[in-house]
């Protein structure tokens, strides 16, 4: 279950929110009927999104938002601000906010507005965190390989390049390949042959596996296809010493 903190000190509709949230949306709501309370009880739960009221004594929403993101850049933050108050929306979205709800008007609709912005807003940041994790996960694999492993973008520049790799080219760090081509860290004579399969593992959309010669060794160097999130595809590839037939 999502669990909430929402932030007001207006007593009524502190109590109101709550029951709508929970009741009918479904959702676990934790209330704090100012900023210090909100962030003693930061300390002591974890929460999914924050809902917060802007005009409240000693620390307003905006004073509140910015204390958030001095140590959670992903939480989602929606502002509860009071109706025609555009500057106060403006504001916290320039200060980090994910979403604002203008009070005032029909309450299920606003209440309504608010479940689904929560809703959406803990999606997409769990999405995000789960798209960390799994990117870590795969650095952290591909550097624990023996061979040499690399990633290049649908313009051939290298996006990730492993620990292998990156001491067969003699680099310092893995980033002094990132953004570049094969052209600024091959050989011209492997640099050419590299982007002529590149070329085809993209524009064929198959992979290969084809054998090269440096520095008098025999590499197999195989390649595939990478589709990207964006719907683009860029080239993944293994390189590997094989022995002289």
């Amino acid at each position: 279950m999502i669990r909430v903190l929402y932030i007001d000190d207006e007593p009524a509709l502190l109590t109101l929110t709550q029951i709508y949230l929970k009741e009918e949306a479904g959702l676990d709501v934790e209330i704090a009927s100012s900023a210090e309370e909100g962030l003693a009880l930061l300390k002591t739960i974890p929460f999914d999104a924050i809902i917060s009221d802007y005009e409240m004594p000693d620390i307003d929403g905006i004073d509140f938002l910015k204390m958030i993101r001095s140590f959670d850049l992903a939480i989602p933050f929606i502002i509860f601000t009071g109706k025609g108050r555009e500057e106060v929306a403006i504001e916290a979205l320039n200060n980090g906010a994910d979403f604002y709800v203008q009070k005032g008007g029909d309450p299920h609709t606003i209440f309504t507005e608010l479940a689904n912005a929560i809703r959406h807003l803990v999606r997409r940041t769990h999405a995000e965190r789960n798209a960390i994790q799994s990117e870590e996960q795969l650095r952290i694999f591909l550097n624990s390989l023996p061979d040499s492993a690399f990633i290049k973008g649908p313009d051939l520049k290298h996006i990730f390049i492993n620990s292998a790799y990156q001491s067969f080219l003699g680099l310092s760090s893995a980033d002094d390949a990132v953004g570049k081509t094969d052209r600024e860290i091959l050989p011209s004579s492997l640099a050419d042959i590299s982007k002529i399969s590149d070329e085809h593992v993209l524009t064929q959309k198959v992979a290969l596996s084809i054998r090269e010669t440096a520095d008098g060794k025999t590499f197999e160097v195989q390649k595939f296809p990478l589709p990207f999130p964006s719907g683009t595809l860029g080239v993944g590839g293994i390189i590997r010493e094989v022995e002289k037939e």
